[in-house]
C-alpha cells in the first residue's frame, strides 16, 4: 500500500496553518488524524512530507499446528 501523495500532506500541512482543528482538516482532506498529527510533527521538525517505506520481516508459518 502507497502512501498519501507528498502534494496532498503539503495542502494539509498548508490547511493547518490557515487556523483549521485537526479534526476539521482530517474530515475535509479525507485522511485520519493520526495522519494529520504526524504531517504537522514532520512540518515543524522541518522534515519533508514525503512517504517513507518502512521494510518488514514477512510472517512465518507455524508448520507444526498445521
Amino acid at each position: 500500500m502507497a502512501g498519501y501523495s507528498e502534494d496532498l500532506r503539503v495542502k494539509v500541512v498548508e490547511f493547518l496553518k490557515k487556523g483549521h482543528t485537526i479534526k476539521e482538516t482530517a474530515e475535509t482532506f479525507g485522511v485520519s488524524m493520526k495522519s494529520v498529527s504526524i504531517w504537522k510533527k514532520m512540518d515543524k521538525e522541518g522534515k519533508r512530507l514525503v512517504f517513507e517505506f518502512v521494510p518488514r520481516s514477512p510472517h512465518r508459518i507455524n508448520h507444526a499446528g498445521v
